[in-house]
């Protein structure tokens, strides 16, 4: 269901911070029969953050509101995209593949493997200062005893 309400939706970049669903109804109601306007706002300050999703009706409404894109809205020209259906991190990647990014040793940038040989060098530097200890330990028992 997800994907068909994205399918009918749009995502709109750059627009001004002033702006409100009202005006941005009015400019997307000669595309089609618009049905919901979200307009992304920050959630600690709560100001706008200069994007807005548009829903329409219909998926011919679309092709209509592309038309639109890099016109100028409020003073501000803006960037008109289909609307993308986010997937779960779960499902983005099936069957478990590793994607890997770059030649820093992948998707973490390599920290990982690094943190591993730091781990082995100080279980290896405090079991060599254990078995010293546990020597000298048994030496003195057997001098003093």
């Amino acid at each position: 269901d997800q994907e068909e309400i994205d399918g009918r939706s749009i995502y709109v970049g750059n627009v001004d911070y002033k702006s409100t669903h009202d005006q941005i109804l009015a400019y997307f109601q000669s595309c089609g029969t618009v049905n919901r306007i979200t307009i992304l706002s920050d959630k600690t300050t709560g100001h706008p953050k200069g994007c807005c999703y548009v829903e329409f009706l219909n998926k011919e409404s679309i092709n209509n509101a592309m038309a639109l894109n890099d016109s100028i809205f409020n003073d501000r020209q803006i960037k008109i995209t289909p609307k993308r259906t986010n997937l779960p991190y779960y499902m983005r990647n099936p069957g478990g593949t590793r994607q890997f990014r770059g030649a820093r040793g992948g998707i973490r940038g390599g920290a990982a493997g690094k943190k591993k040989n730091y781990l082995f060098i100080y279980l290896l530097i405090n079991s060599v200062w254990s078995f010293i200890f546990f020597f000298v330990f048994v030496c003195v028992c057997i001098y003093v005893f």
